[in-house]
């Protein structure tokens, strides 16, 4: 063999002996630095979705809490402007507690609320139906028949008779919508360090 086979194998074999305990070493931690980067990408995209779903969560409360005062207004209003001989135009706005009634429970955790909620759409539509039955009446045929007065006077007890429930109801639930959000906003602020959401 010659002095520059010896020194080619010589070296051959410390190049290839370095190369394979840089693979044999190199590999191993290249991998578990990797599955670490990807672990914690994944806590924080974790991270990401739940503030995204808070803040989903605040603004729906917003909205709801919204929608109720509205509606907690409109039936004040009516309690001291219906009445036998008068006719009112506007009516109860459900379009928002109808539009949300099957995503509130992905949103609000709270089995009673949701409950209370939907009792309220309930009410709300049914005084819905009879102030637009009042009205309806008001310009109709049905206004020159005999008793017309007296029906009238029945149907306009009948929807006082839903105010005090309806009152009640909201104001139980835009309770505990506060306290839901209140609780909520904490959480928000703790992972954010922000104190309030996107609208």
């Amino acid at each position: 063999m010659s002095q520059f086979d010896l020194f080619f194998w010589k070296d051959f074999a410390s190049k290839g002996l370095a190369t394979l305990l840089g693979a044999l070493i190199g590999i191993p931690i290249a991998l578990g630095l990797d599955r670490h980067l990807a672990a914690r990408r994944k806590a924080e995209e974790r991270q990401q979705e739940h503030i995204l779903t808070l803040e989903r969560k605040l603004q729906f409360i917003e909205s709801l809490e919204a929608a109720l005062r509205k509606n907690q207004k409109l039936v004040q209003q009516m309690k001291t402007e219906l009445t036998p001989q008068s006719v009112i135009f506007y009516n109860v706005d459900t379009l928002l507690l109808d539009s949300t009634s099957s995503i509130k429970y992905q949103l609000i955790e709270d089995l009673r609320l949701n409950q209370l909620l939907d009792s309220i759409r309930y009410e709300l539509a049914h005084l819905h139906r009879k102030v637009e039955l009042q009205l309806e009446i008001e310009f109709s045929a049905f206004k020159e028949m005999q008793g017309y007065q007296n029906r009238r006077s029945r149907l306009i007890s009948a929807i006082h008779d839903h105010f005090p429930r309806i009152e009640s109801e909201i104001g139980e639930a835009l309770n505990g919508l506060a306290l839901m959000k209140t609780r909520l906003t904490g959480e928000f602020r703790g992972r954010t360090g922000k104190g309030g959401v996107r609208s």
